[in-house]
């Protein structure tokens, strides 16, 4: 019986299609990039230091966005116990086995002969450089202002304060910005290679819709792959070891593989029980943790390294 027909789980906004936003821009038509952009942030930047604490409106869709995210990681948490089981041993079978052996023939039974199921982060992973971008998003520079002095904890009322109502009136700025970012070597071979073998591909992302999906359009060979993003209206994708638990039990029948590159990579080392294999990129935040968590792992500098290695274990 397939997966999900035993258990119903609410409906996630996950994104397989461009974004129908309709836009709304006001005094933003007409103008450039840049320009609007500025106009955006200064917006915010009134908004936020006029806010004094607290704004009904924002109080308000804080609090759904966090209750939506506690609510899915509770259905996930529940969700197939006895396939996620099955998983697990899997996996622990694979490890008792390559005890004392190299790490890739750990991989080699880890992944057997199964097909893969590819999950991959997209800043700083499939694009380079994000702190080169990142503040052109609108909202960003007063947004990220105020995690790094607030902490990433804070991230569903600072989304509230900046990002959100960008998103709902303008789209299209946002998706400009990753119409222009530099992607990573070797990502349109590594795709073209999973589309021949038959390798689900799904970018989950805590970057928000329409930027990926420019990301996207410049990766033809990508189209179709679903997208997992922050919307106006969720933040699911944030919660990426709830999500990539949900992913990789659903799809049970392949082996979930996660490539990751930071900082908020690290909560996707919640669903390390039932992730077949982590990619990170080569002396990563995310890399490191890894090592000292002794967890099942690769590092790679471009996709080509991710790509001959799987290769070789899937022809081995």
């Amino acid at each position: 019986m397939p997966v999900e027909q035993q258990t119903r789980l609410p409906i996630f906004p996950f994104h397989t299609q461009p974004s129908q936003l309709r836009e709304n821009l006001g005094d933003l038509a007409g103008r450039d990039h840049d320009t609007a952009v500025f106009i955006i942030n200064t917006s915010v930047r009134r908004f936020v230091e006029n806010r004094n604490g607290h704004s009904p409106n924002v109080d308000q869709e804080r609090d759904r966005l966090q209750g939506e995210i506690v609510s899915f990681r509770n259905s996930v948490d529940n969700y197939l116990p006895q396939v996620a089981d099955a998983i697990r041993e899997r996996y622990h079978f694979a490890d008792v086995n390559t005890y004392g052996t190299s790490m890739n023939e750990r991989l080699r039974r880890r992944l057997g002969t199964q097909k893969l199921n590819i999950v991959t982060d997209v800043d700083g992973t499939i694009t380079q450089n994000p702190k080169d971008y990142l503040l052109s998003l609108p909202g960003s520079a007063i947004g990220e202002e105020l995690l790094t002095v607030n902490g990433r904890e804070t991230f569903p009322d600072v989304f509230a304060s900046t990002w959100q109502e960008a998103l709902r009136k303008a789209p299209s700025l946002f998706k400009k910005v990753g119409q222009g970012v530099p992607i990573r070597e070797g990502v349109r071979e590594f795709i073209q290679t999973a589309k021949q073998k038959e390798w689900p591909i799904t970018a989950l992302s805590a970057n928000f819709l329409p930027f990926v999906e420019g990301v996207f359009d410049q990766i033809p060979e990508i189209q179709g792959s679903e997208i997992i993003a922050i919307t106006s209206e969720s933040l699911l994708a944030t919660d990426k070891g709830s999500v990539l638990r949900y992913l990789a039990i659903k799809n049970n029948q392949n082996a979930a593989i996660f490539i990751g590159d930071g900082g908020t990579d690290l909560p996707s080392l919640d669903a390390h029980d039932v992730i077949a294999w982590y990619y990170a990129l080569e002396g990563s935040v995310f890399a490191k943790e890894l090592a000292l968590l002794r967890m099942p792992h690769s590092t790679y500098r471009n996709f080509h390294d991710i790509r001959l290695e799987l290769e070789e274990i899937k022809a081995s």
